[in-house]
């Protein structure tokens, strides 16, 4: 009850004099758990050390838009020091009444993980084009560097450490001689009676100067096992795969605990259970 009557009387406030709560405080309510990245700096998932998206401000929170950000954390371990928070501090609705950094990116530092109570400190108000680091973000040599790139109904927000956005892996090459061929990869786990799987990958349609290509799967002998690959280049285009069993009761699973087939496109993989 007690608690209950203090976040009534917070959310009073905010509305009486139209502020929102900064953006540690605004993760740690959890009112924005679906709209918010957890940057989780030095690791190894795709958004941990390069996030460049658009900040949605609080007031302008729609329940059932799934492309939403509004909250961004950039985590390190506690032993490190506190972490950063970010929000687009849109002047406007619910949050005209702000007096501070209205229409500005807003970075805060907070410890507690962004879950419990702690003292929030104001490190930045970026405008557009403006950048901040943060130098030894991790306690070493490498930095982490917010940018905004434009503000306006969103903000544009790039978030990198240690220049991950830009020092990119070199793509691998293509298996494929013809830069308008990809290679086409077929692997089967057959059954107890392997003679009855077979596929074709048909093209579907033509192109000027590309033949109709009609590939087949060899005879299959070897029963419950992981057939070789089947791979080829292939021009670019449109195909379709098909697999059958001869004698019509499938390949799965009584018949054995394997059972798959995997195609893929320059080792883009699509897999199934069959």
């Amino acid at each position: 009850m007690y608690t209950h009557v203090i976040l009534t009387q917070c959310l009073l406030c905010l509305l009486l004099f139209l502020v929102c709560f900064n953006a540690a405080k605004s993760w740690q309510t959890g009112w924005f758990n679906e709209k918010r990245v957890n940057m989780n700096i030095g690791g190894s998932e795709a958004t941990d050390n390069c996030l460049e998206t658009d900040i949605t401000g609080q007031a302008d929170y729609v329940a059932v838009d799934t492309t939403q950000t509004i909250l961004v954390k950039m985590n390190r371990a506690s032993s490190l020091g506190r972490d950063l928070f970010l929000m687009y501090n849109k002047k406007t609705g619910v949050n005209s009444g702000t007096a501070e950094g209205g229409n500005t990116v807003m970075v805060v530092e907070a410890g507690a993980e962004g879950t419990g109570y702690a003292e929030s400190w104001l490190m930045g108000k970026l405008g557009a084009g403006q950048s901040q680091t943060f130098a030894g973000y991790l306690g070493d040599d490498r930095d982490l560097v917010i940018t905004v790139l434009s503000i306006g109904d969103t903000a544009q927000v790039k978030i990198e450490f240690d220049g991950l956005c830009t020092n990119t892996i070199a793509p691998t090459p293509s298996p494929c001689e013809n830069p308008n061929q990809k290679q086409v990869s077929v692997q089967i786990a057959t059954d107890t009676y392997p003679a009855e799987t077979s596929w074709t990958l048909k093209k579907v349609g033509s192109c000027a100067g590309q033949a109709d290509l009609n590939l087949s799967s060899p005879t299959y002998s070897t029963a419950n096992a992981v057939q070789a690959a089947f791979e080829q280049c292939v021009d670019k285009g449109q195909y379709e795969f098909t697999i059958t069993d001869a004698y019509g009761d499938g390949m799965c699973c009584s018949k054995s605990s394997l059972c798959y087939h995997s195609l893929s496109v320059n080792s883009s993989r699509q897999h199934s259970m069959i």
